[in-house]
């Protein structure tokens, strides 16, 4: 057992697991956040290992040459590994929107709780944390995983902004002189 997890293609399918696990569970994009990006190294990487690997293993299996066999291997573990990682956005799609729709309803509770409202000269407050009481600790500090390490509250003098990134360059922005959400980039 100990030899076979020596062999490159394991360890190849066992890294990739775990950057894939990574991009799913340990990044705030969840990897759809660069839906087009990841089919680039599988068209220019991924394909052409799968070209090489099975026609080099369908000419050499069963034929003594255990090499040339471990190399195809190797080929067809690196076309698989660049498959999972074309494969990392669509499935972080849905735990990625799930997460948008958590972070703006939390905005949404704040703006209707009047958490964000103007003082006495119509000025809304510079940070958030100087509007936050006692009795809303604990749900201000149940924050959305998208608006956890970020400053998503922004005073613009009479008018305010919550937004929160998504992607490189993809944010969702409220404003509070249209009173909606807009996607930007």
């Amino acid at each position: 057992m100990k030899d076979r997890l020596k062999q490159p293609y394991i360890q190849i399918l066992i890294g990739s697991f775990f950057i894939y696990c990574y991009i799913l569970f340990g990044t705030d994009f969840r990897g759809a956040s660069w839906m087009g990006a990841q089919w680039v190294p599988f068209l220019w990487i991924g394909i052409p290992s799968a070209i090489f690997g099975i026609i080099k293993f369908s000419r050499h299996f069963g034929k003594g040459r255990q090499e040339e066999v471990r190399d195809s291997l190797n080929a067809l573990s690196l076309a698989l590994s660049m498959a999972g990682l074309a494969a990392t956005g669509p499935i972080g799609k849905l735990p990625l929107e799930r997460d948008v729709e958590e972070a703006k309803d939390y905005c949404q509770a704040l703006i209707e709780d009047g958490d964000i409202s103007p003082d006495k000269y119509g000025a809304y407050p510079g940070t958030l944390e100087k509007v936050v009481v006692e009795e809303q600790l604990p749900r201000l500090l149940k924050r959305p995983r998208l608006l956890k390490r970020r400053t998503f509250y922004q005073n613009l003098g009479p008018s305010y902004q919550l937004s929160f990134q998504i992607g490189f360059d993809l944010r969702w922005v409220y404003s509070s002189d249209r009173q909606r959400w807009m996607l930007r980039s």
